[in-house]
């Protein structure tokens, strides 16, 4: 007998109905139709959710008709999967007004009874881990309305459930009004593991907003400044310039450490982070010398020259030590100066350029998938980006002025070109040109469209594969910020 086949039909995906209530009057279909609809203004969302909030506390059947009208739409949203991964442009569309619709209709019903908030919350866990579980967690949360959870075992308990970011910051945040001391009993846990990195990148920044005395997390802290994971560093980092005692007892730790590891990598901490460690606290300034000397002493011996001579500059700005000659550039002539309104200069070869859409698209401003957006959320800058079918360079800073050099050009966003080191040049991979050469922008302007000499300059330059060089700024030793591309000789 021949095989059988099977024919596999693949359902039509299918948005489902915004959020309703049965037979609504004129005047309430009128509420609903306005808090249900478009909005710029948080302002605007919270006035419009509390006058359809105020309507349906007065009549129960219609809050209890809508709670399970917005049951049936989260998980509706769920079954979709990521929203941004539907193929069709409109459905797309529809799909994120019903994620809107979906918030302002919660937020309707959570100013008009606190069982909701028990409902809501048990959907959150229902839904599974995912963007809308995020949303609902939020909503929960009640920031952006100022108006905090009352199902607060409910949220906490989405921390042994979830992964998703704001339902672990929602969840966070009920555990600590649930107990402090439970709190701080996770949070030691998930510090001392030091993983998963999101956890402890919540923690770090529930201590920094929460504990008046972060004097005794500073030790969980410090073994997380020196790690490879770059946002936890960055976070435990921030939190221990921001106390005196803190950084004094970390910069003790450095010296006492017998790991070369730790004090190279600290010792590049110390340096990036002495400039703010100061500004957060006047007294360190005078305090700060002799454990700085001596943790320098301590890394010479070890034969870190780079490190201790960026540590070298940043205790001559403090007024430790006599400032080296620093081995320093000379710029070529200015080529371009190309400024923005608070983003990232972005360098694109002008074949792609009108791929680049900025801050319009592909998804509108504050949806977290504008081109802006995906610039915006590069850990750490300079750094290449897909623009297109091709590669773009995000910069550092808010400006750059372009520099001819003779094998290619140098793109000075900030700091003292004396300051550059040669040993910092980092290659960063190739950036391919073709014929029509390439483009400087703000990255919150499409690429296609008419030239503005302030924020968006053509650079001309012949076609070929350049070699990208980063010079990052080392903190409070070398605040040179500098990105080289370079011809290879053969073209």
């Amino acid at each position: 007998m021949p095989p059988t086949l099977r024919v596999m039909v693949r359902k039509p995906l299918v948005v489902p109905e915004p959020p309703a209530v049965p037979q609504p009057s004129a005047a309430l279909r009128k509420l609903v139709d306005k808090a249900l609809g478009p909005h710029r203004m948080v302002a605007d969302m919270s006035r419009d959710a509390k006058a359809l909030g105020a309507v349906l506390v007065r009549d129960p059947k219609l809050a209890k008709a809508m709670e399970a009208s917005i049951v049936a739409l989260a998980h509706g949203l769920a079954a979709l999967g990521p929203l941004e991964n539907i193929a069709s442009k409109s459905l797309r569309r529809t799909a994120h007004e019903r994620k809107h619709q979906l918030e302002m209709a919660m937020w309707a019903l959570r100013l008009t009874s606190a069982a909701h908030d028990t409902t809501f919350a048990r959907l959150a866990v229902d839904v599974g881990d995912n963007e809308i579980r995020g949303l609902i967690a939020e909503c929960l949360r009640g920031e952006k309305m100022k108006a905090p959870p009352r199902a607060t075992k409910a949220v906490a308990a989405l921390l042994d459930v979830s992964t998703n970011v704001f339902a672990l910051r929602a969840a966070f945040d009920a555990l600590y009004e649930l107990g402090v001391k439970k709190a701080h009993a996770r949070w030691a846990k998930i510090l001392r593991a030091g993983k998963p990195t999101l956890l402890v990148e919540i923690v770090l920044d529930q201590i920094d907003e929460r504990e008046r005395d972060q004097t005794p997390w500073a030790p969980l802290a410090f073994p997380l400044t020196v790690g490879r994971d770059f946002a936890i560093a960055r976070a435990a980092r921030r939190l221990i310039q921001h106390d005196a005692s803190s950084f004094l007892a970390y910069l003790d730790w450095l010296t006492r450490t017998r790991e070369r590891d730790t004090l190279k990598t600290g010792l590049t901490a110390v340096t990036q982070g002495l400039y703010w460690a100061t500004l957060s606290d006047g007294t360190l300034k005078g305090r700060v010398g002799p454990p700085l000397l001596a943790l320098r002493a301590r890394g010479s011996d070890r034969g870190m020259k780079t490190e201790v001579a960026e540590l070298d500059r940043a205790l001559a700005k403090l007024g430790f030590a006599a400032a080296r000659r620093p081995i320093g550039l000379t710029l070529g002539a200015k080529i371009k100066t190309v400024g923005t309104g608070g983003g990232a200069p972005l360098l694109v070869p002008a074949e792609i350029a009108p791929a680049w859409l900025g801050a319009f698209g592909p998804q509108p401003f504050d949806s977290g998938k504008s081109d802006y957006e995906r610039a915006a959320k590069l850990a750490s800058l300079p750094a290449l980006l897909t623009i297109g079918k091709g590669k773009g360079l995000v910069l550092d800073g808010t400006q750059c002025t372009v520099h001819a050099e003779r094998d290619g050009f140098l793109l000075h966003a900030s700091g003292d070109p004396e300051e550059a080191n040669p040993k910092r040049w980092k290659k960063l991979g190739v950036l391919a040109v073709g014929k029509s050469g390439l483009l400087l922008l703000d990255s919150a302007l499409a690429g296609a469209g008419k030239t503005k000499r302030a924020e968006r300059e053509p650079i001309a330059t012949p076609a070929g594969r350049y070699t990208i060089l980063a010079h990052r700024p080392g903190g409070f030793g070398t605040d040179f910020a500098a990105v080289r591309l370079v011809r290879p000789k053969a073209e």
